[in-house]
C-alpha cells in the first residue's frame, strides 16, 4: 500500500505548514492531490501556478473545479460532485486526453487521471460500470472517524467493504482503490490487515489517502505487505 498525499490548502495555513516542510514527500511520490475550498477561480489558479514553480515534475490532482482541469494532470470528484455536474463531466470525458487506466500508468505516461470517491457497495459498481473507461481510481470510505472533512456518510463497515472488494476480484478490476477517511499512523495497520486478508494473492494497486497525516509527517510513504 503506498501514500496518496492530499495538499488541502486551508490546513497548509491553519498549521502554518509550508511547501518546503512536505518536498521531500511529495518528490518520492511524485504526484499528490491539491485541495482548495472557499477561493475564486483566479486565486486558484495561482495556487495551483505557484504549486507547479515548486514542484514542477510533480505531478497534480486537483479537487472538484472541472472547469480548471486543463490547469492539471487529473481530477478528482466526490459522487456528488459528479451528478451535480454531470454536463460538466461529460464535456471532461470529451477532451483530447489520454484517460489513465491507473495511478501506476499515470505517474510515468502523458495521461489525464480522473478519481471519483464513493461511500458504499451501490455507489463504487455504479461507477465502475457507468465510467470504467474512463476512471484511473476509485477511492473508497470513510474507513475511519475524520475531523478534516465533512462527510455525510457513516464510516464504512467491514460488510460494505467486503461487497466492494468481492465485486473487485469477480470482475478482475485493475484500476487503484485509495482508501480514504481519518487513517493516521496509528489506525494503518487495522485497513492493511483489511484488505490484506481478503486481497492476499491479488495484484491490486492500493493507495492510502491522508492530509494532516501527510502534512505532518507522521505517515509513511509506503506500508508493505506481500502479495
Amino acid at each position: 500500500m503506498f501514500l496518496y498525499p492530499i495538499v488541502d490548502w486551508d490546513y497548509l495555513q491553519q498549521k502554518n505548514i509550508s511547501f518546503s516542510q512536505v518536498s521531500a514527500t511529495l518528490y518520492k511520490t511524485n504526484f499528490y492531490q491539491l485541495r482548495i475550498k472557499n477561493q475564486t477561480i483566479e486565486k486558484i489558479k495561482e495556487i495551483i501556478k505557484k504549486t507547479k514553480q515548486e514542484f514542477p515534475d510533480v505531478k497534480i490532482i486537483l479537487n472538484d473545479y472541472l472547469e480548471l482541469c486543463f490547469y492539471s494532470n487529473g481530477v478528482h470528484l466526490g459522487v456528488e460532485d459528479l451528478e451535480q455536474n454531470k454536463e460538466e463531466f461529460h464535456q471532461l470525458l470529451k477532451a483530447p486526453f489520454v484517460f489513465a487506466p491507473n495511478i501506476e500508468e499515470w505517474k510515468t505516461k502523458s495521461q489525464f487521471l480522473i478519481g471519483v470517491s464513493t461511500h458504499n457497495y451501490e455507489q463504487f459498481e455504479f461507477l465502475y460500470k457507468t465510467y470504467n473507461q474512463y476512471i484511473g481510481y476509485l477511492a473508497i470510505g470513510p474507513c475511519f472517524p475524520t475531523t478534516t472533512k465533512d462527510s455525510q456518510y457513516p464510516v464504512v463497515s467491514e460488510k460494505e467493504f467486503n461487497k466492494i472488494f468481492s465485486f473487485v476480484k469477480k470482475n478482475q478490476i485493475q484500476k487503484s482503490l485509495v482508501f480514504i477517511g481519518g487513517i493516521q499512523k496509528e489506525n494503518l495497520k487495522i485497513l492493511y490487515d483489511r484488505v490484506y486478508s481478503f486481497f492476499q494473492g491479488t495484484k491490486t494497486n492500493f493507495y492510502y489517502a491522508s492530509i494532516s497525516g501527510f502534512l505532518q509527517n507522521q505517515i509513511p510513504l509506503k506500508f508493505d505487505f506481500t502479495l
